[in-house]
């Protein structure tokens, strides 16, 4: 259960993350490939597609099981999406909406990815 609920806060502040491409120093390499990963759900979040299109849903996911491989790739992936969802550049309640639809739970925006 625990290990769940990591992977559901990860794959949810990707979501964010990504969505923002914010990153730390340490974290550039994994904000590459999240950026590479939610490319399919940037007309979504940003409100000039109605629809989340399954590579969407199917890219995050590929990119959270390799992030969940190793402790440092977690807490780099996490690095670079934290605080996404309250991005202005996407639409109200787009990245949350990615998150519900693709199975995974955001975290709150101040959560602590080191620990």
């Amino acid at each position: 259960m625990n290990n769940l609920f990591l992977l559901s806060a990860l794959v949810a502040i990707i979501v964010s993350a990504m969505i923002a491409g914010k990153a730390t120093a340490a974290a550039e390499p994994r904000c590459g490939a999240y950026k590479k990963a939610s490319q399919p759900c940037m007309a979504y979040v940003q409100g000039s597609a109605e629809t989340i299109p399954q590579a969407c849903c199917d890219r995050l996911k590929g990119f959270l099981d390799d992030a969940k491989t190793e402790k440092r790739k977690k807490i780099a992936a996490c690095k670079c999406v934290a605080g996404s969802a309250s991005n202005p550049a996407y639409k109200e309640g787009r990245v949350q909406k990615v998150a519900d639809a693709c199975g995974f739970k955001l975290p709150p925006a101040d959560y602590d990815c080191d620990r």
